[in-house]
Formats: C-alpha cells, sequence, structure tokens
C-alpha cells in the first residue's frame, strides 16, 4: 500500500489567474506563470463585472497568449478548474471549486480535463 501524497504545488506550465472588482475597477492578477509569462496585473485580458440584483457577473476573454504554451488544437487536453471566492474584509473566507486544487492546496493534479475538440 503506497501512502504517499501526490507532489503539492505548481508545475512550469501552470497557471493562476485572479479576478476581482477592486477599488480602481475590474482587475486580473496572475499569481503564477509558465515559462516566463508575465505575473501581477494582467492587462490583456478583457474583463468585465456588472452588479445585478442577486450580485455581481464576471465576464472574461483571455487571448491565447495568456497561456502559452498552450495551444488550442484538437484532442490536446489539458487540466482545468475554477474557484469562486467569497472573502469580504468583515468575514472569513469561504470558496466554492469546480474540482479540487486551488482553495487548500494547490495541486493540478486534482484538476478537471479539458479536451479541445474543434
Amino acid at each position: 500500500l503506497n501512502n504517499a501524497q501526490p507532489a503539492v504545488g505548481y508545475d512550469t506550465d501552470d497557471y493562476e489567474y485572479g479576478l476581482a472588482l477592486t477599488a480602481t475597477g475590474p482587475e486580473v492578477f496572475c499569481w503564477h506563470s509558465a515559462g516566463g509569462q508575465p505575473t501581477g496585473i494582467i492587462k490583456d485580458v478583457k474583463l468585465a463585472i456588472t452588479k445585478t440584483a442577486t450580485g455581481l457577473l464576471y465576464e472574461a476573454v483571455f487571448p491565447w497568449e495568456t497561456f502559452k504554451p498552450l495551444t488550442p488544437e484538437p484532442g490536446k487536453i489539458f487540466g482545468y478548474t475554477i474557484l469562486i471566492n467569497d472573502a469580504d474584509k468583515s468575514r472569513s473566507r469561504h470558496w466554492l471549486e469546480w474540482t479540487a486544487g486551488i482553495g487548500g492546496y494547490k495541486n493540478p493534479a486534482d484538476f478537471g480535463k479539458l479536451i479541445f475538440l474543434k
């Protein structure tokens, strides 16, 4: 029986982006990037955040260049997950993840798999 835990942390081809409504407006931030790509505030992503009657609506368009070296080729499989974070200043942090691998720990092996079809 092998009880070894998988390695935790990002690889050199992983990205972690955050989208937020900040005091200066909508902002995209890259915490981890692949192969020397920029981190910090990312200006190449189009982000709109709209207040609705029930909350906030986030709409983002990421150019393919923001995911280098990933290329959209039919049959290519890549790991992906999304986390919705509620971290109001006056409350404790809560989140909802599609799959594990971001919120409680960083481990891309726990991400879901997406496949390019066309």
